[in-house]
């Protein structure tokens, strides 16, 4: 009799992943111009180039949660997919695929111009407080290169993006876009408590730039293709951080064949 090896969800994303980063050596990005009407720039990185068939059924449901390792669901960052034609279900196990997203807006905490990225669930929370936002792109540089040059320090700065907590943050707003500038690093509202203070000590990271990185695995199958996307979104006029962050989510959907 041949012993079955059986593995919990954890132990199945790890080996998924592992494999994908074997054999995937390279990454296509491409950089979509605005659409009419729009000033937002976007760059699409295929993260499984190799791997990915784009073999997702957007008639299917989707759980949409935090980071690979993490089963916590995200409601507003789902309804939010859910106006751009994802069918998102709140309840993991009737969910045919899980989604594991880490988004963000990089927003001011300092006076003098230094941004850190800010969850997009912890910035949802708060979508009528919000302030429009300096815009990243600048004349002088071609759009692209100043989008990847934001995407390695914030990605330099966040490990990655790996200790990113999608979830929401106790943080008030006020300590965060108003009165105590300082807040930002006590309350750490963009959720990565160990790296929050080397983020705050450096002068790089700019406001303006909108990240959607996900990867998709069928709920309840071994050894299943992982299809998934970084996709970042700037502007060359002063945004609504939503806005950027729905052209990102917008961009996810036409990846994916999504129609509303």
């Amino acid at each position: 009799m041949i012993p079955v090896l059986k593995l919990n969800d954890s132990a199945k994303f790890l080996f998924i992943v592992l494999l994908v980063l074997l054999i995937t050596g390279c990454q296509s990005v491409v950089e979509h111009s605005p659409l009419s009407n729009s000033s937002i720039h976007s760059l699409v990185m295929d993260k499984t180039a190799l791997l990915s068939s784009r073999d997702f059924d957007a008639k299917k449901t989707v759980y949409v949660k935090t980071s690979t390792f993490k089963s916590e669901h995200l409601p507003l960052l789902a309804n939010l997919m859910n106006e751009y034609g994802f069918n998102v279900t709140s309840v993991k196990e009737n969910a045919y695929y899980k989604m594991s997203v880490t988004a963000f807006v990089t927003m001011p905490f300092k006076e003098d111009g230094r941004a850190m990225p800010y969850t997009a669930e912890y910035l949802l929370s708060m979508r009528e407080e919000l302030p429009v936002i300096k815009p990243l792109l600048l004349p002088g540089e071609p759009t692209k290169k100043q989008m990847e040059k934001m995407v390695k320090l914030v990605n330099k700065a966040t490990s990655n993006g790996a200790n990113f907590d999608m979830g929401p943050n106790p943080i008030s707003l006020g300590s965060t876009f108003g009165g105590s500038l300082g807040g930002i690093v006590a309350g750490a509202a963009v959720g990565v408590l160990t790296t929050a203070m080397g983020i705050a000590s450096q002068n790089n990271i700019q406001e303006g730039l909108a990240g959607f990185g996900f990867s998709i695995i069928k709920n309840k199958l071994i050894g299943n293709q992982v299809v998934g996307f970084n996709i970042y979104t700037a502007s060359t006029q002063p945004e609504h951080p939503e806005t950027l962050l729905r052209a990102a989510i917008k961009h996810a959907a036409n990846e994916l064949g999504v129609r509303k």
